[in-house]
């Protein structure tokens, strides 16, 4: 066949190459055959089938790069070591002496490469039937290099056996199986199929079921093992079982969570078989299929034992010794699913399937009736709007229910009564997770009269109000009809407590019957049971428990310290406080049927603390941080008592319901943690309705927030809404109501700034199409927000309209200051409202600063002890609210106050500060400056000042700034001799040689330097190289620095011990196995993503700067060229060297270009190939014809 194009000619027989390269090469195929030819007569193996087969495989040459396949004797071969042996076959490594023959691309003939690891694998007790057989498995190989199959060099013979050996590639080891020699089913995990399941066989021969199916299915199971990734299913002894708790029950399955003692078999790259015990599992039940095995294997069958995909994984089958029933063991996950539609519950902690609760509600529809058909389609339609468990199910409610009916008050249209509801409502039940009845629920009728006829409107009157819990609206249970005059009846939760006839104050206390003068009356009487010894810490305890005023509040108490504490463990210490983890024997106060408890009965235990955790998910706004008070008997010392951190979540969100607007139509509602948490919600919803529902005639809401045009008699439009809005921001500013006179007056613009008063007054614009929509509004008021409020923002700093509003804010905050703060305050209760959003807002930030340092990737020690330093506020903040009174002058200091926005200002810098430094970015930054300590010093000596006008007490240790010094210096005491010598403890040459030294346990390589101490700590660039050096030893992939030391009084940096040198000296001792190159190549990569992360380029990545530890890690070292200025190009002296075989091409070109990520990268790519190869790159070349050679590609 001619070739395409028009090559160049061989030299040697004139004949054209066929190919690009072949030309390249100057590689002629007619004349490697003829050598082979010429050749075959200098060596035999002494047998006529395998001298034809060398012969043919060698004419089956293509190009260049093939292997040639050759006889090689024996005695080539050197460091022989058994690998793998069976019946028939013995794996052996190997070191072949001279090597493969290989084309020189430089010398352009073949070139032996010498000293290369190869595999041998020889075929036992040779014969001529096992010769064919020999020879047939060869010819599965390949001497293609550009393919996947396996690769073999030759054929040699045993000297004293005769047995015939193939010599194989040496990754042939990280390809076959060592035990019987197959190629693994996957290569990357050493999974050899046949082996595991021979393994399987083996373990499981005596654990049966005694079930024929079940076992023969189970062995069927474990046969399409087929991937390292599969679950091993297997027979599970019952009581390997533990902890077994009923979770769920549909039809005739149940469900349970366990805990399997053993755990699941499972195959690890690493360490091979292994079980991962104590592992969560749930357990399937499905009742009376002891006899019914087909059936229970048929629904076993739709679960999966494969982990790729996306169906419910099953570990295998068990069976309850007592009832006989097959259990099927699956993933934990399962539990997720509701048991009888498999569908994902709403709730997974507590097993709420929405959807089968709208089907159970949809199959009720038939079992009762109100006789009228617009009344149940309504019933039906509110029972389907449910959205969560604790919603309250609406329904009919027959007369004959209400027992004890007593009239409370009558009016012209109806009339209120008080009951008992003999079933009582539904109700989801947390514990037996299905829907319950509670019982003589005292309620509230309303009958309206003369409503025998349903009209729209008294259904519209039903749905102002609400079954749903999360909010504020009035709640209720359902419609009823009286039997005499057919009146139509609402049926509300009952608002008065029947201990004392006094109204419940919301809808929370009237769900629980909870009420505040009776529960305050509880512990009054109460207080004479306990006593801390101390008058004032009993005097802070009862105050606080009197302030309850919600049924979630966890009671603030005095705790006895000696048998009510246990397991207990110092977590942290200061100088100022102690702090520890412990278990609390009884635990907390919790209010529960209508009364508070620590121990329950234990009928009750289980349904409280379900009753308890969903008080914590539904109301979480209600949540305290701190339970009381306690005293060491031994120390005397005093104990706050607070909630376990992990376990703390958000305490408030702010929301805002917009519906009917002015002000007496909004409560703010706020708890006792911080006042300036708050809620905006809406009285009175009695005139809320569909626009199209609405007389256009009528004036709706106080006529002060009411629009001009509906004033007027014009409809009720969105825009009328709008118009009422800014009255409220009219409120908002002067504190005066709203009237005809000063409508119309213009507000100081001191008072306010400009933005907030264009806002307001487009929203009061006469003309409706004038104002701003909802949607605008909200883009103003976020505007304000980002502009003023969130310290976050990085748009404000560039935007000029940002900084204009910023500037209005702060000067309408000055002017209330000078002219408002503390006037109107009669009370230290109203000064403390001033303080609450500054004493949250510092709360916050510090709880910023926590996260940040736990998130933290970088700087780790910095980050920890501004955490640590800040932590300290806390309890000062707190005590200023608890001390309000014996600090009221203090606090109407208009000075102290601006020092609480001080401190505010130094938190959010220390924020911003560890934010920055705790991130890869953020590490060059600060450290091109060698700033980071110099800011921390600066930071912690403006906080303590801050801390100091606030009169809070201020850490005074300096630990923090060993942070910077021990991290270092090291004391060459700690730098031990190795207990027994080796030869290879001290490496290199005088004076830069390298000692091995123990430091803590760990062996260490000291560098000697010839650079004094005070040489070290004058050179700024010495400096900054030591402490990117320690920053770099955060990772995995890089050599760690300890530090800095002396051996001899003779400085020397401190690093850890690289075992096995570098990596080129262990590839030229050891042929390195090709999935072990694979790992050495990715985790170098990782090294590689981490300094690209920091911003710096190593500039001279070669296998030469890769240290190798004991369990073959490579580490990143020798960052000698690493430059941490702006000029990022590399002088003539630097590419002279041996640096040029690893460098870029747009380098070589121009010596003076930029070094960047790209030119790393080429690098990293003629390092894979050093690496592949086991040899220096182009090392038959001068560094000026390697120039050439990169450069033309």
């Amino acid at each position: 066949m001619l070739p395409s194009k028009n090559y160049e000619k061989c030299k040697k027989c004139h004949e054209q190459y066929t190919n690009d390269l072949n030309a390249e090469y100057e590689w002629c195929k007619p004349c490697q055959i003829k050598y082979f030819k010429e050749n075959s007569t200098k060596w035999t193996s002494g047998n006529e089938k395998i001298d034809d087969l060398i012969q043919e495989m060698q004419s089956k040459i293509n190009d260049p790069n093939d292997i040639i396949f050759e006889w090689i004797p024996y005695d080539q071969f050197n460091d022989i070591e058994v690998i793998g042996k069976d019946d028939f076959t013995i794996i052996y490594s190997a070191k072949w002496n001279s090597g493969p023959l290989s084309y020189s691309y430089f010398n352009k003939e073949l070139m032996r490469v010498s000293e290369r690891k190869v595999a041998l694998k020889c075929l036992r007790k040779s014969s001529e039937n096992t010769i064919n057989k020999f020879l047939n498995e060869i010819k599965t190989y390949s001497i293609n290099n550009s393919d996947n199959i396996l690769k073999i060099y030759g054929i040699s013979q045993i000297s004293n056996t005769k047995d015939y050996i193939m010599v194989l590639h040496n990754e042939y080891f990280g390809k076959c199986c060592e035990k019987c020699s197959k190629l693994y089913t996957s290569i990357e995990y050493k999974w050899c199929n046949s082996c595991h399941l021979n393994y399987l066989k083996k373990i499981f021969t005596n654990r049966t079921s005694k079930n024929e199916e079940i076992d023969n299915y189970i062995q069927e199971m474990q046969l399409k093992l087929n991937n390292p990734c599969a679950i091993v299913f297997e027979w599970i002894p019952y009581d390997q079982l533990d902890e077994i708790n009923e979770i769920g029950r549909g039809g005739f399955t149940t469900i349970y969570l366990a805990i399997w003692k053993n755990g699941p078999l499972h195959y690890e790259y690493m360490t091979g078989w292994t079980r991962e015990s104590n592992k969560k599992v749930a357990l399937k039940s499905i009742d009376n299929l002891q006899y019914l095995t087909n059936e229970f294997i048929n629904e076993a069958k739709t679960y999966s034992i494969d982990y790729i995909d996306d169906n419910f994984k099953i570990y295998g089958i068990s069976q309850n010794p007592n009832t006989k029933d097959y259990i099927m063991v699956l993933q934990n996950t399962y539990c997720e699913n509701c048991v009888e539609c498999g569908k994902s519950y709403v709730d997974t902690q507590y097993k709420w399937c929405k959807i089968c609760q709208i089907n159970d509600l949809k199959n009720n529809f038939t079992n009762w009736t109100s006789k009228n058909k617009i009344i149940d389609n309504f019933i039906q339609e509110m029972q389907l709007k449910i959205n969560n468990l604790s919603d309250i199910i609406f329904e009919w409610i027959p007369y004959g229910q209400f027992d004890n009916v007593e009239e409370i008050s009558k009016g012209d249209v109806m009339t209120v009564y008080s009951a008992i509801w003999k079933n009582g409502p539904l109700s989801y039940n947390y514990v037996k997770k299905k829907l319950t009845r509670v019982s003589d629920k005292k309620v509230i009728l309303k009958f309206f009269h003369n409503s025998q006829s349903i009209t729209n409107e008294f259904l519209n009157e039903v749905k102002i109000y609400s079954i749903s819990y999360s909010n504020n609206i009035l709640k209720i249970y359902g419609l009823s009809q009286s039997p005499g005059m057919k009146d139509y009846i609402m049926v509300f939760p009952n608002e008065k407590c029947e201990e004392c006839d006094r109204r419940y104050i919301d809808d929370l206390n009237a769900k629980y019957e909870w009420c505040n003068p009776c529960q305050i009356k509880y512990f009054k009487e109460n207080f004479t049971s306990w006593s801390s010894g101390n008058e004032i810490i009993d005097n802070l305890i009862q105050e606080s428990q009197l302030r309850i005023n919600d049924p979630n509040k966890i009671v603030f108490e005095w705790i006895p310290y000696s048998n009510q504490f246990y397991d207990i463990k110092e977590i942290n210490k200061s100088d100022f406080a102690t702090m520890f983890s412990a278990i609390w024997k009884d635990g907390p106060l919790h209010y529960f049927h209508k009364r508070y408890y620590h121990n329950l009965p234990d009928d009750d235990t289980n349904k409280f603390l379900n009753e308890v955790k969903m008080h914590l998910i539904f109301n979480s706004n209600f949540i305290l941080n701190i339970y009381g008070i306690s005293q060491d008997p031994d120390t005397k010392d005093y104990i706050v008592v607070l909630e376990n951190a992990e376990g703390l979540k958000e305490i408030h969100q702010k929301k805002m319901v917009l519906r009917d607007f002015h002000t007496r139509n909004l409560l703010i509602s706020t708890n006792n943690i911080n006042d300036n948490d708050f809620n905006i919600t809406i009285l009175d919803m009695k005139l809320c309705g569909e626009f199209g529902n609405i007389n256009e005639t009528k004036v709706y809401g106080d006529i002060h927030y009411t629009a001009p045009e509906v004033l007027s008699g014009n409809s009720y439009t969105q825009a009328t809404d709008i118009y009422s809005f800014g009255m409220i921001m009219y409120f908002m500013v002067t504190g005066n109501y709203p009237s005809d006179e000063i409508k119309q007056k213009e507000i100081n613009e001191q008072e306010a700034p400009k933005c907030y008063i264009d806002l307001m007054e487009k929203c009061l614009d006469q003309n409706p199409e004038n104002r701003p929509n909802v949607s605008e509004i909200e883009e103003s008021i976020n505007l304000f927000f980002y502009s003023y409020l969130d310290n976050e923002s990085d748009i404000k700093e560039t935007m000029e309209i940002h900084h204009d509003i910023k500037k209005q804010f702060e000067e309408a905050e000055k002017y209330r200051k000078a002219n408002l703060l503390f006037v109107r305050l009669t009370t230290v209760d109203d000064v403390m409202i001033l303080y609450n959003p500054l004493i949250q807002m510092a709360t916050n930030i510090i709880k910023n600063i926590v996260e940040i340092r736990e998130e933290a990737e970088y700087n780790k020690k910095i980050c920890n002890a501004l955490a640590e330093r800040v932590e300290i506020a806390r309890v000062p903040m707190e005590l200023l609210k608890v001390r309000k009174k014996e600090k009221e002058k203090e606090l109407r200091n208009e000075s102290y106050y601006n020092a609480f926005y001080k401190f505010i200002y130094v938190l959010e810098e220390i924020e911003k500060y560890t934010k920055e430094i705790s991130k890869y970015h953020g590490f060059r930054k600060y450290v091109k400056a060698i700033s980071v300590k110099e800011k921390f010093i600066k930071l912690t000596e403006k906080y303590d000042n801050a801390m100091k006008d606030l009169h809070f007490a201020v850490r005074v240790d300096n630990e923090e700034y060993e942070t910077f010094r021990d991290a270092i210096k090291i004391d060459s005491k700690y730098l031990e001799l190795p207990l027994r010598g080796k030869s290879d403890d001290k490496r290199g040459k005088h004076p830069n040689y390298v000692v091995k030294r123990i430091y803590w346990g760990q062996e260490v390589a000291c560098k000697l330097t010839s650079m004094t101490e005070e040489e070290m700590k004058i050179n700024t660039s010495v400096q900054e190289h030591l402490e990117i050096l320690m920053k770099l030893s955060e990772s995995n992939h890089i050599l760690r620095f300890y530090g800095v030391s002396k051996i001899d009084d003779i400085n020397a940096l401190v690093f850890e011990w690289a075992h096995c040198g570098t990596l080129k000296e262990l590839y030229e001792k050891k042929a390195i196995q090709w999935h072990y190159k694979v790992q050495i190549a990715l985790k170098i990569c990782r090294g590689l993503i981490f300094l690209q992360k920091v911003e710096i380029l190593h500039r001279d990545l070669r296998c030469e700067n890769i240290l190798m530890s004991e369990s073959l890690e490579p580490k990143i070292y020798n960052f000698r060229l690493v430059d941490y200025s702006t000029d990022t190009t590399l002088s003539n002296e630097v590419i002279s060297n041996n640096v040029v075989r690893w460098l870029a091409p747009e380098k070589l070109i121009n010596y003076k270009s930029i070094y960047t990520t790209s030119c790393e990268i080429f690098s990293f790519g003629v390092l894979l190939w050093e690496l592949a190869f086991e040899k220096i790159p182009y090392r038959s070349l001068k560094v000026d014809e390697i120039k050439d050679f990169v450069i033309k590609g």
